[in-house]
């Protein structure tokens, strides 16, 4: 463990999960020094047993920057490395920030003044999804109304609202029953599910901090990622669905417990069966029979889920319900046509 931890109480913790990246964890921590608010934050940065220089980069940067400290543990994962950054936070709000992305320096900045001034339990901004070899950014926004405290039933909102946008009170991390699932893959849900049933209110402002790399060679959400790591996936689900259902029937039903939280359950429910369509090899997994079983096993775990999309009272049908029960009539051997309509959609894009 290396640095020094700012005296009194931080404005905001900034954990930096980190296993292998020493070829951008540079850029990370750049980002944060050009903020210039190092007096007013503290940053973890978990070196979750890399292989490579990740460590011995990371001490540099905490014998160079006081507010900077490092943690060296056995490789976990995402999840182990998330469990200790809530376990040894100081600071008043918590931000989690992987260790190949990185922030807006300037909308940092304006989010540490906003970070002083608030009492909400979460707070919601915008973020950047970065395409590096396209020379491409997204900004992805959200429809709540900008600078208000909202209760959690304004979060009925059909928004799949991401990690990177999150910023819990550090208090409220530290108050949850359970910790996030240690190795494994696609913890995010859990980090954002989890901590609902106990938060009150949230703000939403609608300042860009966080900028999302994608496109790199491995990540987890690539279809490589994908194909090494789908079990993990769906184990997650499950962790979801029981914890859901300790809650669910809570005395005080939130709309975070009744629709949002079911909702985001489902979307990876069905999210799960797209990318083992189009990602799966199925010369080394027979998809239909996999997805079949998958299927069958949410239906038996999450029977109160299982056709939520087709119980929401949107006054819409989605295409994705249509998909679907066709996808459960034939038995999910007509995968097939889903993997080739995706195809088809994405030469028709690159064509326009």
């Amino acid at each position: 463990m290396a640095g020094k931890i700012n005296t009194g109480i931080p404005v905001l913790t900034v954990v930096i999960p980190a296993y292998n990246v020493e070829n951008y964890i540079g850029r990370t921590v750049k980002s944060l020094v050009e903020s210039k608010r190092g007096c007013e934050i503290e940053v973890l940065i978990i070196d979750d047993g890399s292989t490579d220089s990740t460590g011995k980069m990371a001490e540099g940067f905490a014998l160079k920057y006081p507010y900077i400290r490092v943690i060296h543990q056995e490789n976990g994962g995402h999840g182990a490395a998330i469990n200790t950054g809530i376990r040894e936070a100081a600071g008043k709000y918590f931000k989690l920030l992987d260790g190949d992305d990185w922030v807006d320096p300037e909308g940092f900045s304006r989010m540490i003044d906003l970070l002083k001034r608030a009492e909400e339990d979460l707070i919601l901004c915008d973020y950047r999804e970065v395409y590096i070899k396209e020379k491409k950014r997204r900004r992805v926004s959200y429809g709540f109304p900008s600078g208000k405290t909202l209760s959690m039933d304004e979060l009925k909102a059909d928004y799949l609202i991401s990690m990177h946008s999150h910023i819990f009170k550090t208090e409220i991390l530290k108050g949850l029953p359970r910790g996030i699932d240690v190795h494994s893959f696609y913890v995010d849900m859990e980090y954002v599910l989890y901590p609902l049933p106990f938060i009150q209110n949230f703000r939403y402002e609608k300042i860009s901090v966080y900028e999302y790399r994608l496109d790199r060679i491995g990540q987890s959400v690539s279809a490589e990622g994908f194909r090494k790591h789908y079990k993990e996936d769906a184990g997650v689900l499950d962790s979801l669905i029981g914890y859901y259902h300790e809650y669910k029937d809570a005395d005080d039903h939130s709309a975070a417990l009744c629709f949002y939280m079911p909702r985001r359950i489902f979307d990876m429910f069905y999210r799960h069966i797209l990318k083992s369509i189009w990602y799966l090899d199925e010369s080394k997994v027979p998809v239909a029979e996999y997805l079949r079983e998958f299927d069958r096993a949410f239906k038996n775990s999450a029977p109160d889920l299982y056709d939520f999309n087709k119980n929401e009272n949107t006054g819409r049908k989605p295409l994705s319900d249509m998909q679907l029960c066709l996808l459960r009539a034939t038995g999910f051997r007509i995968w097939r046509l889903v993997r080739f309509k995706k195809v088809i959609c994405e030469v028709w894009k690159r064509k326009k």
